[in-house]
């Protein structure tokens, strides 16, 4: 009986060899794959023309949920519309058409130090300005996550409220 024991025990330590490195690397591939949450602050400004365009200046803020730690986010853009909502000369629909805003973001690991740059696309076809902006956010041709712009404190445009401190709030696929 007592030899049976040493057997059971090594098969037991093998069978978990074997499996605790897929349960890990399953672990460790799910926490990888759960997306951030960014939230930050930013100058954004736009100017009137055809077509109108938009500046996304000193982006700064923290990411969290991937589980893998915090990340500082820095973040800058330059992008197009067909009108610029409220904010148009002669404007009284806060529609904005056709938002196509091409922003850089560098996140860096608060634990480590790695640093991971992106560049994505925050597009609308139809959204609002300047109360709460919705937008698609891609990488290339792949949708990755979403977000809005909250802008313009009690809906003021240029030149009293120029620029607005602005805040940003985007879920970012796996990265």
């Amino acid at each position: 009986m007592s030899s049976r024991k040493p057997r059971a025990a090594i098969a037991l330590l093998v069978a978990l060899a074997a499996i605790v490195p897929l349960i890990v690397g399953s672990e460790a591939s799910a926490v990888k794959n759960l997306p951030l949450v960014c939230k930050g602050a930013a100058v954004l400004d736009y100017n009137e023309g055809t077509p109108d365009t938009w500046t996304i200046s000193g982006g700064a803020g923290l990411c969290t949920g991937n589980l893998a730690g915090s990340y500082t986010a820095t973040f800058t853009g330059t992008g197009t519309s067909t009108g610029v909502g409220l904010c148009e000369k002669g404007g009284d629909l806060p529609v904005v058409s056709n938002l196509d805003l091409t922003v850089n973001l560098t996140l860096t690991s608060t634990g480590g130090g790695n640093q991971v740059d992106l560049t994505e696309h925050w597009v609308a076809p139809v959204t609002t300005f300047p109360v709460v902006m919705p937008f698609a956010s891609y990488d290339g041709n792949s949708l990755v996550g979403g977000g809005y712009i909250s802008s313009r404190i009690f809906l003021k445009c240029k030149p009293g409220g120029s620029p607005a401190s602005t805040v940003f709030r985007v879920r970012l696929s796996p990265v």
